[in-house]
């Protein structure tokens, strides 16, 4: 399957260097132990620069991020998303999206 995205950002003030879906790691509180204050890996890439010295996760992203209008604004809509490969190997497209349906306070997108 393909995953697809839009993203509509405003009130941006500098360039967006990548977007991906993020699976949460947790920690030791209950806070931590969801997405909503954890950390983790990125699943899926969305958009963004493969360009050296940036983040390299392993997978390149499709196509860049739409840039910034002069109100602020970023859109880019039909992102394809590609899994990350270290961290969505042993699963496919709609194994992973069937999971974050499933486990939705386990995935943030950053």
């Amino acid at each position: 399957g393909t995953m697809l995205g839009s993203l509509q950002l405003e009130g941006v003030h500098s360039g967006i260097i990548a977007t991906h879906i993020h699976r949460c790691e947790g920690g030791s509180t209950p806070q931590t132990k969801t997405a909503v204050l954890c950390s983790g890996p990125p699943v899926v890439n969305f958009c963004g620069s493969n360009a050296a010295g940036l983040i390299a996760d392993g997978t390149d992203y499709s196509w860049l991020c739409s840039g910034v209008s002069s109100d602020g604004v970023s859109l880019t809509p039909g992102m394809e998303g590609a899994l990350v490969n270290a961290a969505g190997a042993n699963m496919s497209s709609s194994e992973l999206v069937a999971d974050i349906i499933a486990y939705s306070d386990m995935y943030y997108f950053n």
